[in-house]
C-alpha cells in the first residue's frame, strides 16, 4: 500500500498518532463532562456516568465483535474463548489476533481509563490550583513508562495499547480542564506546530530505521500530548468567555453524543471495510477507491448510530 499509494499519505498518517488524539478528547470531554454539570461527582452521579458510558460504548462494540467473529473468524471462540471472554470485559488487547477485531483493543482501554475518570477529576478539582504542575507529573509519567518499557524490551504495540501505555494522555485531557497559562498562545501558531508533528510523524514512519521507530513510538506521544493539548485549551478557552456555561452543557448533551457515536462507528468499521474494498477490487489504489472507502465507513456508521440512538429512545434507557 505505501508504494502504490504514496499520493495519499496525507490520508495514511499512522493510525497510532491519531489514536493518542483519540485519548486526549476523550480525556479532556470526561473532565468536562463533570464541570459543567452533565454529571455530579457524587455516588449517584458517577453511577449515570457509568452506565450512560457503557450504554453508548458496549453496544455497538459487542454487536461489531459479534459480527466480525461470524463472518471473518467463525473458529475464534473455540480456539481462543479466553480472548473471547476478555472482549467481554473489555480487557482483551488485540491479541490473541482475529480477522476484523484488531481496532476494538481502543474500546477496552478507554472503558478501563473511563472507569478511573471520575476519581481523577475529583483528585484534579481538589488541586485545581496545581493543575499546570500535575499536567507536567503526569507528562513526565507517562513518558517514563515508555522508555522503562522500551528498556524491559516490552513489544512496543504491547505498551500503545495498554492501560498503562495511555494514562497521561488521556488524563492530561482531563487536567486540561483546569488549567491556568497565562502566556498568550495563538491558534495559528500552534497548528503550524501540529502540521510539523504530523510531517515529522509520517516521516519517521515511513523511514522505518530503528531510531526513527523509536522515536515515533515513545517520545512523539508526550509531544502531541503537549501541541494538541495546548490547541484543545485555547479552543475551550475562547468557547468559555464568548459562550455561556448553559448553551456549553446543551451542545455537549445534544451534538457531542451523536458525534462521538458516528466516530466510534467509523473508527470500528473503517479497517473492515478497507480490506473488503482491497479484496474486491484488488489492483493499487486509486483516488476512487479511497473515495468508496470513505464514503462507505462514513456511511456504514451514520446508519449504525441511527439505529442505536433509536433503539436508545424507545426503551428511554438514556434519557
Amino acid at each position: 500500500m505505501r508504494t502504490d499509494a504514496l499520493w495519499i499519505g496525507v490520508f495514511y498518517t499512522p493510525a497510532w498518532a491519531g489514536v493518542w488524539i483519540f485519548f486526549l478528547l476523550g480525556g479532556y470531554l470526561a473532565g468536562r463532562s463533570f464541570i459543567y454539570g452533565r454529571y455530579k461527582l457524587t455516588i449517584p452521579g458517577i453511577k449515570r456516568y457509568y452506565l450512560r458510558r457503557i450504554m453508548r460504548l458496549a453496544p455497538p462494540y459487542y454487536l461489531f465483535c459479534l459480527l466480525c467473529i461470524i463472518f471473518f473468524s467463525p473458529t475464534f471462540p473455540f480456539s481462543s474463548w479466553f480472548a473471547c471472554l476478555r472482549i467481554i470485559t473489555f480487557t482483551y488487547n488485540g491479541i490473541p489476533g482475529a480477522t476484523g477485531l484488531g481496532a476494538t483493543w481502543y474500546i477496552s482501554t478507554t472503558m478501563q481509563l473511563y472507569i478511573l475518570a471520575p476519581l481523577v477529576t475529583i483528585i484534579i478539582f481538589k488541586l485545581k490550583k496545581y493543575a499546570n504542575i500535575i499536567f507536567m507529573l503526569l507528562l513526565i509519567l507517562g513518558f517514563s513508562i515508555r522508555i522503562i518499557s522500551y528498556l524491559f524490551n516490552i513489544n512496543p504495540y504491547i505498551t500503545y495499547t495498554s492501560f498503562y501505555g495511555n494514562i497521561d494522555i488521556f488524563f492530561c485531557g482531563i487536567c486540561i480542564n483546569f488549567m491556568q497559562i497565562k502566556i498568550n498562545m495563538k491558534n495559528t501558531y500552534l497548528y503550524i506546530y501540529l502540521f510539523i508533528l504530523i510531517a515529522i510523524n509520517m516521516i519517521l514512519y515511513f523511514k522505518e530505521t530503528v531510531l526513527s521507530m523509536f522515536i515515533y513510538q515513545y517520545i512523539l506521544p508526550s509531544i502531541y500530548i503537549v501541541i494538541v493539548g495546548m490547541i484543545i485549551y485555547n479552543i475551550s478557552k475562547n468557547i468559555h468567555q464568548n459562550i455561556n456555561k448553559k448553551f456549553i452543557y446543551i451542545f455537549m448533551s445534544k451534538y457531542i453524543n451523536k458525534i462521538s457515536c458516528i466516530s466510534l462507528g467509523i473508527y470500528l468499521w473503517h479497517s473492515n471495510i478497507f480490506s473488503s474494498i482491497s479484496i474486491a477490487m484488488p489492483m493499487s489504489l486509486s483516488f476512487s477507491h479511497t473515495l468508496i472507502w470513505y464514503i462507505l465507513s462514513i456511511g456504514i456508521a451514520i446508519f449504525v448510530g441511527y439505529l442505536y440512538e433509536k433503539s436508545i429512545s424507545l426503551f428511554y434507557i438514556i434519557k
